[in-house]
């Protein structure tokens, strides 16, 4: 057939390729922190951009990115009878942990042989990309299956931009946090790669920017394109609205909550002896504590107190997944939100308990006073009694918290996920150019 008879597609124009790995690999989970950021970010980009908009995800084994489908309706994780209490998680057994050391080894090293043979064949780490496109990561891109020369090599081979989000520099400033060495040599190797590798890096607060400067100033290199975009707050605001499962049941008014995952950088500890002292004052008019995330590392010991302690266990409900139409039930009924945690890139539920209007008590370590933006309370977060007394104060004066948050329904000007979007999609767009 002669050529002047082939039909030739059209070639397109250029197109921002978002990366959904975390929300793929976490379907069903409890969304906070960066999986919360990856998908509404991902839903507010889709309805802003459209078809100009690909998704995409990375093979671990075939080192590439590859396009997907992807769905933003939301999906439960487990049946509401599994969800609660501090024992929802099933302990690793020995041979589990060997079998799982094993499988990650063995996939490893599968990585690694594709990873050679593409390289000696000159393979594209993106075969459905082209030059102009931008490849836009803002998920768990420190995790052990990316594989950051690839991401060079779609850089500068294939002429695709890079933008990427950088959360935080938590596990390099506070490494006792984290569970190991090897980790910690994954994420500085990480953060020297969005240092060097990419075309523009995207953080949420002024602190990281600083750390992320003053890490700069240590590798000796200088950052030229680094912007600073606040997160959207606006959680299940247009989702149905459902009340957890509780025995008893949680009572609006009635109760306090705590949103994070639950390591020990989060301080729950902090709350969990104020709790206990409170009922060893015998005050029976402090809130409920509701504590809502996954558990994490370092919390095995606390939960396990949490659980048999008789002083504490009817006064703490636990509650390892809530989907945001549980999640927006119980920013709507607490009285106020906790969260003492000792360090943060931004500080999505300061920020989300200001948006719904309800006061928040906050530690006042990195990013959390400008989450905070002048209308939370912050304290010190290794300040015992004075977290104890402002729990107190706030329980004893019903008009106080009523002051607090009328002043933050006048004052608080809450950021959606589309206007995060949409700034991120202008700076996006100078990088098209």
């Amino acid at each position: 057939m002669s050529d002047r008879n082939e039909v030739r597609a059209a070639p397109r124009a250029p197109c921002v390729w978002i990366d959904v790995t975390t929300s793929l690999r976490n379907r069903g989970s409890h969304a906070t922190g960066t999986l919360r950021v990856e998908r509404e970010l991902s839903s507010a980009l889709s309805s802003l951009l459209g078809e100009h908009l690909v998704f995409c995800r990375y093979n671990p084994v075939k080192t590439r990115f590859e396009r997907v489908n992807y769905s933003f309706k939301e999906q439960r994780a487990t049946p509401p009878d599994q969800r609660s209490g501090p024992g929802a998680r099933r302990k690793e057994t020995a041979g589990k942990r060997v079998e799982r050391i094993l499988r990650l080894s063995i996939r490893k090293l599968i990585r690694h042989v594709y990873s050679l043979f593409q390289t000696k064949a000159g393979a594209s780490g993106f075969p459905e990309s082209m030059p102009g496109d931008v490849l836009f990561l803002g998920g768990e891109t420190w995790s052990q299956r990316y594989d950051f020369e690839v991401i060079r090599r779609i850089r500068h081979q294939s002429h695709v931009k890079v933008a990427a989000i950088c959360q935080d520099l938590i596990p390099i400033n506070f490494p006792q946090f984290f569970q190991s060495a090897e980790f910690i040599r994954r994420y500085e190797e990480y953060t020297k790669f969005l240092l060097r590798d990419v075309d523009l890096l995207i953080t949420h607060s002024q602190s990281v920017r600083a750390d992320l400067e003053a890490e700069t100033r240590k590798l000796g290199i200088s950052l030229a394109n680094l912007s600073v975009v606040e997160l959207g707050s606006d959680v299940g605001r247009l989702r149905e609205v459902v009340r957890p499962p509780a025995s008893p049941p949680l009572v609006s008014g009635k109760f306090v909550i705590s949103v994070s995952t639950i390591q020990s950088r989060k301080n729950f500890d902090l709350l969990y002896r104020l709790w206990r002292r409170f009922a060893e004052e015998g005050r029976t008019d402090v809130p409920r504590l509701v504590i809502v995330g996954q558990q994490g590392f370092g919390s095995a010991d606390l939960l396990w107190q949490i659980a048999n302690d008789p002083r504490v266990r009817d006064n703490i409900l636990v509650i390892h997944s809530a989907g945001d139409a549980e999640l927006t039930w119980l920013y709507q009924n607490c009285c106020f939100t906790l969260y003492p945690s000792f360090a943060e890139g931004w500080g999505l539920p300061v920020a989300e308990s200001l948006s719904f209007g309800k006061p928040c008590l906050s530690s006042n370590a990195s990013s959390l006073p400008e989450a905070g933006a002048g209308l939370a309370v912050h304290l010190d977060p290794l300040d015992f009694k004075a977290w104890h007394d402002k729990i107190i104060e706030w329980t004893d004066d019903p008009t106080l918290l009523a002051e607090l948050s009328k002043q933050i329904d006048v004052n608080y000007r809450r950021t959606t996920w589309s206007e995060t979007a949409t700034a991120i999609a202008g700076k996006i767009e100078i990088l098209m150019r």
